[in-house]
């Protein structure tokens, strides 16, 4: 560590709430730092030095920090969760046959990639295993949605998502009827789906 070789004498942050945003890890990193002789001083902030008070204001600082983390967290996933009863797209990596654009909260079709996802359901219902799907895949010249052959790991994520794939959206506990088009069958909704369920 640099810090112990001597290489430096400070760590210079603009404010305390940038040395960590979890307490623990930033008590931690004090200890350290302190351990080779070497203060944290913040810009923002004037709570220098070692003695109680000082001490206890950064402890409060990163206490802070930490539970605007945490709020910040808790209004994403509520606000995902809402997308998600809705049958909206809550983020995240699209699965193959679909794309997502930013700022649409929608799955879109991608025409590339569609009859790879339907054939290797297919195969898989013919009996097929997991690796010999994706060698009937790559032999055909299909390929992934960043291009390169299938494994057998690409073809069980496939088939993990058999539900959106059926025209239903699921999110942490939530499943429900999907803004997306589905790719398994003409009727888009499974019967066991029901918006918001």
């Amino acid at each position: 560590m640099d810090s112990r070789a001597a290489r430096f004498e400070v760590v210079l942050v603009a404010k305390m709430d940038r040395v960590a945003r979890d307490l623990m890890a930033q008590l931690w990193l004090e200890k350290e730092l302190l351990r080779a002789d070497v203060e944290i001083i913040s810009v923002a902030e004037p709570f220098r030095g070692q003695d109680a008070t000082n001490r206890l204001f950064r402890q409060i600082i990163g206490a802070f920090a930490e539970f605007e983390k945490s709020r910040i967290t808790d209004r994403m996933s509520s606000g995902r969760k809402v997308k998600a009863s809705r049958g909206g797209y809550a983020g995240g990596g699209a699965p193959l046959g679909y794309l997502y654009k930013r700022g649409t909260g929608h799955l879109e079709l991608d025409t590339e990639k569609v009859e790879a996802v339907k054939l290797a359901f297919k195969l898989r219902a013919q009996g097929m295993n997991l690796q010999q799907v994706a060698n009937e895949l790559n032999r055909l010249g299909m390929s992934t949605a960043k291009g390169s052959k299938f494994r057998r790991t690409q073809v069980m994520r496939i088939l993990a998502h058999k539900d959106i794939y059926a025209g239903a959206y699921r999110y942490s506990q939530i499943v429900a009827r999907g803004e997306h088009p589905s790719l398994l069958s003409q009727d888009p909704i499974p019967p066991y789906i029901t918006r918001g369920s």
